[in-house]
């Protein structure tokens, strides 16, 4: 069980030497209890090997006023199972996959933070979006433009106390959801309004709600949020995509099975042995993005394959048509095949296609 969660869930740039030890100490702390906590553990300690950027949680507080945790990851590994045991938590951790328990074990707060949410984020999981509307927006401090957060230091009882602007709800709303048991992040980005904060959370274990709060000034912007195990940007629609659990199942693991073949053919020098694997991967699951950029990688290494790959990016643009940023990636390829191949109107025509089909709801 521990190979499997941690060989199917560490990503590029993971630092393995630091989050096998944590899994030592995990497994050692948790004792009899170590298999109904194993996921929990793996998902700390490839949010763990880490610390979060300086500028976490967002730009608009000093780090002088966050209050950091204090505890150790194994103390902290120990405080979730506890509560968990407590029933003090919406959620039961020992049902959540490694990817969604990242994003509650991501609380870089002191316990006592935690604690006092538990104690005064009273709030159904299903109506959890009221948590952002519990801080009193700060207007005054908006006409002023002091964007930044001005007390002495940024606790939730500070906050809910004083009131905020966007970033402040968002932030509150997130870490009284982890707080909870409740996978949440912190949503940011830019849309016809200037800038907004909001924040999302698991509603239900296959389904994520990304807008709450987001409306609230009258801002549609597409959201990125920080994605807890690389700190890379993940957006709302990359998060809408990887909720939809299909990489548990045995198809996406096939998939890349057959991906990890294709480099082994690759790194011995055969070729046709390569694009084998690849059809076979795109085959046994389509849902894979992660096949059909590698198709489209082999293909570009090819000067005579510029058919082949228009009719390759039309068929990842439709398999993806749901999804508005995969879409728009293989949109893209098409129209740059288009223009190499010297058929230009194309080109020009998928590019308006782009503008047209997004200006309604992403800015961006």
């Amino acid at each position: 069980t521990l190979g499997r969660e941690l060989f199917q869930n560490i990503a590029e740039g993971d630092l393995v030497s630091v989050a096998l030890p944590l899994l030592v100490e995990f497994r050692a702390a948790a004792g009899e209890r170590w298999s109904d906590y194993t996921r929990l553990a793996v998902a700390m300690a490839l949010v763990y090997d880490r610390p979060p950027p300086a500028f976490w949680p967002h730009h608009q507080v000093g780090q002088d006023k966050i209050l950091r945790q204090k505890t150790t990851p194994v103390e902290r590994f120990k405080f979730w199972i506890q509560n968990n045991e407590d029933k003090k938590l919406m959620l039961d951790l020992k049902k959540l996959t490694v990817e969604q328990a990242k994003f509650v074990v991501d609380a870089f707060v002191p316990e006592e933070e935690l604690i006092w949410a538990q104690k005064n984020v009273r709030l159904s999981r299903t109506s959890f979006e009221k948590a952002f509307f519990m801080i009193r927006y700060d207007t005054a401090r908006l006409k002023a433009s002091k964007l930044d957060w001005m007390s002495p230091d940024y606790r939730l009882e500070t906050i809910k106390k004083e009131g905020g602007i966007c970033v402040d709800q968002a932030y509150f709303a997130m870490i009284a959801g982890k707080a909870n048991g409740l996978p949440t992040l912190f949503f940011s980005g830019q849309g016809a309004s200037g800038g907004h904060g909001w924040f999302g959370y698991m509603r239900s274990d296959d389904k994520w709600e990304v807008d709450c709060g987001r409306y609230a000034s009258q801002n549609y912007s597409v959201g990125n949020a920080l994605d807890p195990q690389t700190w890379n940007r993940i957006s709302d629609h990359e998060l809408a995509y990887l909720a939809s659990r299909f990489r548990d199942k045995p198809e996406f693991l096939k998939s890349q099975l057959h991906l990890r073949a294709a480099q082994l053919f690759e790194e011995n020098g055969d070729a046709a042995g390569a694009q084998t694997a690849i059809e076979n991967a795109l085959a046994a699951c389509p849902q894979n993005v992660a096949a059909w950029d590698a198709k489209t990688a082999l293909l570009e290494t090819q000067e005579s394959a510029g058919k082949e790959l228009l009719a390759h990016a039309s068929a990842a643009a439709k398999q993806f048509m749901t999804n508005d940023d995969i879409k728009v990636r293989y949109q893209k390829v098409l129209a740059s095949v288009s223009r190499k191949l010297g058929d230009t109107s194309s080109a020009s025509s998928i590019e308006r296609k782009i503008i047209t089909q997004q200006k309604d709801e992403r800015a961006d």
